[in-house]
């Protein structure tokens, strides 16, 4: 009863997460419309991060006790948040937003693999079949929203954007077996409070050598929301939720919900569009 109970919890956990999650992709566009890719990145790490200190001052005695091959895990998780961050929001330049949705329409299905191959999960078949036919939905889907929009990219920068977005996918799904270990010894808020601590040091030193200046008066009021809400939502509460329910689930179950992520991000598109 009580391990049913738990479950249930963080279902709804990855549930919200997925919600917050799905805000992503249209709020990033608003904010790289006036800042640099990088910039942007660190706009939204460095948010998340600040909000982030009360709870890494608060479980100061759990990080003293961190061993080595948990602080590598936090690095790896670290890098793919930035690499997912980088990549994304580097192909949005490039190839229009359904593009994109469409290519990572997929990281469900490269997530439930990594849980198969790698922690050897065995998947019950209503999981693998919500995966496989809500991959193939959202394929539909984003294919039908990218016909009806008038894109006038040139086929070599829209398969770059392509490409990032790809790279995106295995980063995404990388970072999320990783945060699947990390939770076996690391409580999901300590996690996710430290892999955006480092994920900013590493953002930062990229930010700075890019050179771009931001005229920080000029921004409108729309990108300021949009950076706050990003590092706010998307990240402290979104990873923490996903941290959360990653802890009393398996890596295959996470796929299955971040199946849900192509509809929830069309959705909010659409609405913010």
């Amino acid at each position: 009863m009580f391990r049913s109970s738990q479950q249930s919890i963080a279902h709804i956990q990855m549930g919200f997460a997925i919600l917050l999650f799905g805000t992503a992709l249209p709020v990033s566009q608003i904010l790289t419309s006036e800042v640099h890719v990088f910039d942007g990145t660190a706009i939204r790490l460095t948010v998340a991060a600040i909000l982030f200190l009360p709870m890494l001052w608060n479980r100061r005695d759990e990080i003293r006790r961190i061993g080595t091959s948990d602080a590598l895990l936090v690095f790896l998780i670290a890098t793919s948040l930035v690499a997912v961050s980088g990549l994304m929001l580097c192909s949005t330049k490039f190839a229009p937003c359904t593009v994109i949705c469409t290519v990572t329409s997929f990281t469900p299905i490269v997530t439930a693999l990594g849980a198969i191959i790698f922690f050897r999960d065995r998947p019950k078949r209503k999981q693998l079949g919500w995966i496989v036919v809500a991959g193939c939905s959202a394929l539909i889907l984003r294919s039908a929203c990218t016909r009806a929009e008038a894109t006038n990219q040139e086929f070599l920068w829209l398969a770059l954007g392509v490409g990032l977005s790809v790279a995106a996918v295995f980063c995404e799904a990388a970072g999320i077996l990783f945060a699947k270990v990390a939770t076996r010894t690391l409580s999901p808020m300590t996690l996710a409070a430290l892999s955006t601590l480092v994920s900013v040091l590493i953002i930062l030193p990229f930010a700075i050598a890019d050179g771009t200046p931001i005229s920080w008066t000029s921004l409108s009021t729309k990108a300021w929301l949009a950076g706050i809400w990003w590092g706010a939502g998307g990240i402290t509460l979104g990873t923490w939720l996903w941290y959360s329910g990653i802890k009393q689930s398996s890596a295959t179950t996470a796929a299955a919900f971040l199946s849900l992520l192509p509809f929830v991000t069309v959705a909010i598109s659409w609405i913010v569009n």
